[in-house]
Order: structure tokens, then C-alpha cells, then sequence
């Protein structure tokens, strides 16, 4: 008998920390979890993916912390010796509760977050396509200007003659660009079409570019949603799978 007593003042001891340790864990994520869902817009993709990610992410937290308090209670059974159901607390049919919704909330969570990829995927693409067209765009409506300016310039041989004598008031950059652009008039002199088809090339290269760069992005796009569609709802169901099966255990424990 006197070597039993300090053993089960210990066992009790460790009992209460570990359902004290495993109650604060709980806590602390359901208030991470209250924090993550404020001012909520589930009508937006991004906030539903960024949102379930970070639950999922997060889901392994209040999980170890019902774990910590199930374990203290095990073994406060275990030292009394009394009968499971009869050492059912309010804290332990919490912990049963609070798993059993929880699995069912995160079994939710993988085909949902599976579905919000394949939109955000298609959005970012699409996105990336406005992207490209606009700046296709932009560079048609420069180079037209570029041409009609040079064009106008042609038949302006004062404003030619003003150019070739404004070199003394001009930094080096803007003399450079004045040069090239008296070489491209020059040029249109001597072959009207000449001048087109340098900016034609111009133009083609710029959009190689451009669509490499597209093709580039958008394959950066989809192997992260790819990536993003399998991890997170497999995590969830795993997730789900964990909790279920403390809920349903628990359930059974209570009942015998």
C-alpha cells in the first residue's frame, strides 16, 4: 500500500495534465478557427480555397488536443477503475461531439475544395488570356503609331532638317533615339514597305515572347491547382476519417 499510493498520485497527476494540456490545445484552434472564418465571403473562390486550405492545414491541431484529453481520461479510468461509462464527464462527450462534427464537416470539405480548384484554375487561365490579348493589343496600337508618326515625319522635311540640328540640346538617350529614328525615315525613303515589314517582325517576336511566357504561367497554374486539388481533399478525408472514428468509438464506449 505505500508503494502504490504515490504511483497512482502520479498517474493522476498525469491524467490532469494531459486532459489540461489537451483542453487548451482545443481551445486556442477553436479560436484560430472562429478567427479564420470572420468576416467571411464564401461567394468568392479564393476565399473559400485560401479558407479550406487553412482548416485543413490547421486540422491536426484540435485533433491532438482531443487525443490529450481522451488519453487523461483512459488513464483516470484505468487508476479508478470504475466502468467507461460511468466515468463519462461532460468534457469527454464534448470531445465525442465536437469529433463526430468535425468529421463530418471536413468529409464535406474534400469535394467542395475539389470542385473551387477546377473554377480558380479556369478563372486564373482566363485571366492570363485577357492578359495576353491586351497587351497584343498594346503593342498593335504602338506600332501603328510608330508607323503613321514616321509616315507624317516623311513628308515633313523641315520638321526631318529640325531633327539633324537639335542634337546639341538633347542628353545621349534622346539623341540615340533621334538617330534611329531618322534611320527609319531614311529608310522609308528609299522602300515604303520596308519599314512595315520591320515592325511586322517586331511584332511577331514580341508576341513569341509573350505566348511562351502565357504557355509558361499557365502550366504554373494548373500544376499548382492540380497539386492543391489532390492534397487538401485527401488531407480532409483523412482528417475526417480520424475523427469519425473517435466519435464512433467513443459512442460505443459510452453504450458498454
Amino acid at each position: 500500500m505505500t508503494t502504490a499510493n504515490p504511483s497512482l498520485s502520479r498517474i493522476n497527476s498525469l491524467s490532469f495534465m494531459l486532459t489540461a494540456a489537451g483542453f487548451l490545445i482545443a481551445l486556442a484552434a477553436a479560436l484560430d478557427f472562429i478567427t479564420l472564418l470572420l468576416d467571411p465571403t464564401p461567394s468568392s473562390v479564393d476565399w473559400r480555397l485560401n479558407t479550406l486550405t487553412q482548416l485543413v492545414d490547421r486540422g491536426v491541431v484540435p485533433l491532438l488536443g482531443f487525443s490529450l484529453i481522451l488519453l487523461g481520461g483512459w488513464l483516470r479510468i484505468v487508476t479508478e477503475g470504475t466502468s467507461r461509462k460511468r466515468s463519462v464527464g461532460a468534457l469527454t462527450i464534448a470531445v465525442f461531439i465536437s469529433c463526430g462534427l468535425l468529421g463530418v464537416i471536413y468529409l464535406g470539405i474534400a469535394p467542395f475544395h475539389f470542385r473551387d480548384c477546377g473554377i480558380a484554375s479556369n478563372n486564373a487561365v482566363t485571366q492570363l488570356t485577357r492578359q495576353v490579348e491586351q497587351a497584343e493589343q498594346q503593342l498593335d496600337a504602338r506600332l501603328n503609331q510608330e508607323i503613321t508618326a514616321i509616315s507624317g515625319l516623311v513628308s515633313n522635311e523641315s520638321q526631318i532638317q529640325q531633327l539633324k540640328k537639335s542634337g546639341g540640346n538633347l542628353t545621349e538617350a534622346q539623341q540615340q533615339q533621334v538617330n534611329q529614328l531618322l534611320a527609319q525615315v531614311e529608310e522609308f525613303k528609299k522602300d515604303p514597305t520596308a519599314l512595315e515589314a520591320r515592325a511586322e517582325q517586331s511584332r511577331e517576336q514580341f508576341l513569341s515572347r509573350i505566348r511562351l511566357q502565357k504557355e509558361e504561367l499557365q502550366a504554373e497554374i494548373e500544376q499548382n491547382f492540380g497539386k492543391s486539388s489532390i492534397r487538401i481533399p485527401l488531407s480532409s478525408l483523412l482528417l475526417s476519417i480520424g475523427y469519425l472514428f473517435i466519435a464512433i468509438n467513443g459512442v460505443q464506449a459510452m453504450n458498454q
